[in-house]
């Protein structure tokens, strides 16, 4: 089943009943992608703390919150119903939630804490949202450089771990908010990072190669969940140290980054798979290749003309490019063409280079598939038995009487000399 009938079976039971599951935690953090903003500072960033059927009501009465189609989607709102109105999660509230958003900047961030008073305390950090200045945020990371949520992160989760009671602390994230939480926990002191229950991390990109020798990260290892869908594309991304936990999803391709396809069993354990598919394994390989073998600052070089194209054509968000894409695609080639004449050599070389290591490793797959399904040589040869024996074996075991006659006819056309 998906987690949204995990939950409809399960909020039922109080947590006294059935323990905080991998489920749970999961569900919890996708309400830190509800656009919370404008709520938040009707009350103080939720500073005292706010119910979840407070949050909902919200919801219900005022329509403009529920306008923005990629962070209040119908699948978030239901959840949101559902977790308002359960007994598991009746004492719920939201804490500190915090959000920036800044294109000079170059930051998108927001977190959110989730507290049920002496059972747990949930560190949620979001991914990105539809703004261009979040993806061209998260593209920076392919270039290896330090982005602004990372320290915005870090800095959240310490407040956090210090004001905390004594109650298991699960910091969590999807997708680029999974980054953030393994980062910020990472980069904690010891004696903080040790409130930690543990991290866990949803199709989550990963790493430059030099975080994977941070003594913070190394040490955390142990309580890092980190979990993909079986066709991921953005947990294939970047660098781990991480044995990551393959998840059946109920989605095509890219569909299967939203969690709510993910599959579950009724114990709350995300049923599992044994391998990623062909499609996201050549994503892992061509991208690892590609980021090895270009120039962290070309790539920034190139990521930063292509989003800064889009948002000076007045782009600022996702849903304003899906609203006309095709119009959006042929201005984007226009407006590559006036670049100066180095940057548009560069983002094009690049381009290419990508789509060569795609058809390269799409070309070695078929041909390891071809290879695969060959049939050896000694299988493929006849046998070297004689007619007249397999004639007689057949009779012996009572092969069907056509099956017979047709092997004696092979073996009375086996007698004849050639050219007889």
């Amino acid at each position: 089943m998906h987690l949204l009938q995990y939950a409809q079976k399960t909020f039922a039971i109080p947590l006294d009943e059935l323990p905080l599951t991998e489920a749970d935690l999961c569900l919890l953090n996708e309400l830190a992608y509800l656009p919370l903003d404008d709520i938040a500072e009707d009350h103080r960033g939720f500073a005292r703390g706010i119910s979840a059927a407070q949050i909902y009501q919200e919801f219900v009465t005022d329509s403009t919150l529920r306008t923005n189609w990629f962070l209040a989607t119908n699948q978030r709102l239901q959840l949101l119903k559902m977790v308002a109105t359960s007994p598991r999660f009746a004492a719920l509230r939201f804490f500190h939630y915090r959000a920036h958003l800044d294109a000079t900047e170059q930051v998108q961030f927001a977190a959110l804490t989730l507290v049920v008073s002496g059972v747990f305390r949930q560190v949620v950090f979001r991914g990105t949202d539809d703004s261009l200045i979040g993806w061209k945020e998260d593209f920076h990371l392919a270039a290896q450089k330090d982005i602004p949520s990372q320290l915005l992160a870090v800095n959240y989760l310490e407040d956090n771990l210090k004001q905390a009671a004594s109650t298991p602390i699960y910091v969590t994230g999807h997708s680029k908010g999974g980054h953030l939480a393994v980062f910020a926990t990472a980069a904690q002191p010891q004696e903080l990072e040790r409130r930690v229950e543990s991290v866990l991390a949803f199709d989550a990109p990963g790493f430059i190669e030099a975080f994977l020798k941070n003594p913070g990260y190394l040490r955390l290892l142990p309580k890092i969940r980190d979990f993909i869908p079986e066709d991921s594309i953005v947990g294939r991304l970047m660098f781990r140290k991480t044995q990551q936990e393959v998840v059946a999803s109920g989605g095509i391709g890219l569909m299967q980054h939203s969690v709510f396809f993910w599959q579950i069993d009724e114990t709350g354990t995300f049923i599992p798979k044994d391998a990623t598919t062909s499609a996201s394994e050549r994503v892992a390989k061509v991208t690892g290749e590609w980021l090895t073998r270009h120039a962290p600052e070309d790539i920034e070089k190139v990521v930063d003309a292509c989003f800064d194209l889009a948002m000076g054509e007045g782009y600022g968000s996702l849903l304003d490019i899906g609203i006309k894409v095709l119009p959006f695609i042929q201005l984007m080639r226009a407006k590559t063409a006036e670049l100066e004449p180095e940057t548009a050599e560069l983002v094009s070389r690049l381009a290419d280079d990508y789509m060569q290591l795609w058809k390269e490793q799409k070309k070695a797959e078929k041909q390891q598939i071809k290879e695969s399904r060959a049939v050896p040589a000694w299988l493929a040869a006849p046998p070297k038995f004689p007619q007249k024996l397999l004639v007689q074996q057949a009779t012996k075991t009572g092969v069907p009487l056509s099956l017979q006659k047709l092997l004696e006819r092979d073996a009375a056309r086996a007698k004849k000399k050639p050219g007889a």
